[in-house]
Order: structure tokens, then C-alpha cells, then sequence
């Protein structure tokens, strides 16, 4: 039920509930149809999506690929599983998604690419060609005057979606900003030989044993990438945030730091500012104050509805004394049906600050929700625990 509420929020419930009651009025029976047909749209663009991202994987597997996963939604991880030997991935604010299809080393071509980057647009036409062919289609069913049109409401869901990823524009990913499907069609005929021939095949093995947790796996396959140019600064940076999930502050720092010097920070914003958050984190779950108010500020300056740099950005204001804006950040941030290391640290500084103001009642809310998912936080979230735990007495 949790994950069925994730992905149709409150608003498409009640489009659907008060379409249905219009149903049973005369003269509101237009408008219920109306409400449905929209609402089936709505459920379609969805399933849409489903079908896209299947497409790059289908159309990636043809161009000599091998299918790894598909990721539905933005914001925190709700639930993943195997199916196929593809992993699946469901994210909170489930309104798009993307396939990752990992390549050998030297298929990686020009037309490998082009296949894998129009799979999807293509699949979302193929679905709604055979809808058409065998159901038709009405380009007025959204006025509700031939009622409930679901051949109709499937067919528009994937002509747009399609239509729509062929307009060439970024799309945001994790806080970074990449070509979507119509811009990378584009981009394709001018890319360079090293570009697409890269062996990624360890690179991302390392990003796999990264999200189950282990982590020396995960730091030895990176570091075969540190000395490649292209790869160097991502490699860098994920090995310090990894020993930093191992409890080693010090070093995940002395990994870190050196990023600065090698981002281009105004080619590459956004992975300057992941690194700027990267070091604030770091240094707050230390105890260490310095600079952390200048490396948080240029991390959200730069991004400020990014749910990583504003959780970053509220504990820091709450460490330094600045209770109130702080915990007006963190609050969107905790959803206490879905605990996850992102959740949970801006718990514990939720936490924190409610015991600053002697709101103990919505402190202890808090650390019950910490404490009955200690499971869960990796080792820097247990240092920062403990840490917040002895100022808290």
C-alpha cells in the first residue's frame, strides 16, 4: 500500500474518486468521463514509462549490450528487487525513470548507442501503433462525450511521452544534469572515439557492490579507474564517500579534497557541488566545524531542491545554531514509512535540534525512528549518532 501511494499521490485519487460520483449525476456524467479519461492518461504515462525504459533495455540487449537496470522515479529508494537478472529499482516521485545497459569493451560504438538511445522512443510508438490498429483512436476522448476511452488515453500517454523524449533537453539525475533521450541522439554523431570506448564493465560492478554495501569490493574496482582522465574525478570521489561509510573520516577527506582541484567548476556545477557537499558531510559527522558552513552554502547555492545538499545544508545550520531554518529544511525529508540513510540522517539531526529547543516529545519521535532502523546506518551515521547522542545529555 505504501509503494501504491508513492507512485498515484493523493491528487490522482481524488480525480479518480470524484470522476466516478460524477458518473451518477445527468448532468455531471460529461465531466466524470472527462476526469476518468484523464486519470487513465495519468496511469498510462506511468506504465509509459515502464515501457520506455523496457525499450532501452530490449533495443541495448539487440545492440550487443547486457541489461543491468532500471531505476523508476526520483528522490529516495522505496523498494528494489531482481527480475531476470535486471535489477529494478523504485524511487519516491515515480514521474520518470532510466535504463542502463553496460556495453564490452569495444562495442561500445556510435550505432550501439544510437539503437540503445532510440529504443525506448521507439517502443513507446510501437505500443501505441498496435493499440491503434486494433482498438482505433479518438482525438476528441478527452472531451468525455464518447465516455470512458482507455485505447484512446494509452495511445496519447505514449505518443507524448515519446514525443517528449525526443525534445533535446537535460533531465535531472541524482542532482546531475544529462542529455535525455533526444539530446544524446544529437550528441552521438560528435562524439569521440575514447568517449564510447571506455571498459566501464568494472566501473560499474564497483557502483553495484557500492549499493550493497561492500564497500572494499566496491574502493578496489574504482581505483582501477583513477588513473584514466575521463574517469578520475568520479572514481576519486566515490572511493571517499565509500570510506566514509566504512567510518574512515580522515582518509575519505584526504580522498576528497584533491577533487576540487581536478572539477572544472564551471563546466562540471553540479559535481562541484556534490564534491563541496561531499566534504561538509564529512567534516559534520567528524565533529569538525571548519569550513562547513561555506562548502554546505556553495553545495545548495548551486542546487538548492536537492534533497542530498538540503539535508547537508539543515544540519550544518543547526550545528552552527541556526535551529529553527534548519529543521524547516530537514522535516520534508524524513518519511518514517520509508527509512533509508537519508531519512534517517536527517532524523538524527532532527532529532538534535528538537532537544535544542526542549521539544522533547518531538525528540523522542525522532530517536524512536532511529532507533528501530540502527540497522540501517552505516557506519559515518553511527558516528554521527553517537556523537549527537552524548551533546544531546
Amino acid at each position: 500500500m505504501k509503494i501504491i501511494k508513492s507512485i498515484f499521490p493523493i491528487y490522482f485519487w481524488f480525480f479518480l474518486t470524484i470522476g466516478f460520483v460524477c458518473l451518477f449525476g445527468i448532468n455531471t456524467r460529461v465531466f466524470g468521463y472527462i476526469l476518468l479519461n484523464l486519470v487513465a492518461t495519468l496511469f498510462f504515462i506511468k506504465l509509459g514509462v515502464v515501457l520506455h525504459e523496457i525499450g532501452h533495455l530490449l533495443f541495448g540487449k539487440l545492440a550487443g549490450g547486457n541489461p543491468k537496470r532500471i531505476v523508476l522515479g526520483k528522490s529516495h529508494e522505496i523498494t528494489r528487487f531482481d527480475f531476470c537478472n535486471i535489477k529494478i529499482i523504485l524511487n519516491k516521485d515515480f514521474n520518470g525513470g532510466f535504463a542502463f545497459v553496460n556495453f564490452p569493451q569495444g562495442k561500445n560504438s556510435k550505432f550501439s548507442q544510437f539503437i540503445l538511445t532510440a529504443g525506448g522512443v521507439i517502443t513507446n510508438f510501437i505500443f501505441a501503433y498496435i493499440f491503434y490498429l486494433i482498438f482505433g483512436f479518438s482525438i476528441s476522448f478527452m472531451s468525455g462525450r464518447d465516455g470512458l476511452d482507455l485505447a484512446s488515453a494509452f495511445i496519447s500517454a505514449n505518443i507524448l511521452l515519446a514525443l517528449t523524449n525526443l525534445i533535446p533537453f537535460r533531465v535531472d539525475y541524482l542532482g546531475v544534469k544529462i542529455p535525455n533521450d533526444g539530446l544524446t541522439l544529437l550528441k552521438i554523431p560528435f562524439r569521440k572515439k575514447n568517449e564510447t570506448n571506455i571498459d566501464f564493465n568494472d566501473f560499474f560492478e564497483a557502483h553495484e557492490k557500492f549499493e550493497i554495501k561492500e564497500f572494499d569490493e566496491a574502493i578496489e574496482l574504482y581505483s582501477r579507474y583513477i588513473d584514466i582522465k575521463e574517469t578520475e574525478l568520479l572514481a576519486r570521489y566515490n572511493i571517499g564517500l565509500m570510506l566514509t561509510k566504512k567510518g574512515k573520516i580522515d582518509e575519505a577527506l584526504n580522498w576528497t579534497k584533491p577533487c576540487l582541484d581536478i572539477v572544472d567548476k564551471e563546466k562540471n556545477k553540479m559535481m562541484y557541488a556534490h564534491i563541496n557537499n561531499g566534504l561538509a558531510w564529512f567534516k559534520l559527522v567528524k565533529g569538525d566545524k571548519d569550513d562547513i558552513d561555506i562548502l554546505s552554502k556553495t553545495a545548495y547555492s548551486i542546487k538548492s531542491d536537492f534533497s542530498y545538499f538540503i539535508g547537508t545544508r539543515g544540519s550544518v545550520l543547526i550545528e552552527l545554531g541556526k535551529i529553527e531554518v534548519g529543521i524547516k529544511m530537514l522535516k520534508p525529508l524524513v518519511d518514517f514509512n520509508f527509512p533509508n540513510n537519508q531519512t534517517l540522517s536527517a532524523a538524527i539531526y532532527l532529532y538534535y535540534g528538537m532537544n535544542l529547543l526542549k521539544e522533547n516529545k518531538k525528540a523522542q519521535k525522532y530517536s524512536d525512528f532511529i532507533i528501530k532502523n540502527i540497522d540501517k546506518l552505516d557506519a559515518d551515521d553511527l558516528l554521527l549518532w553517537n556523537r549527537i547522542q552524548e551533546k544531546s545529555k
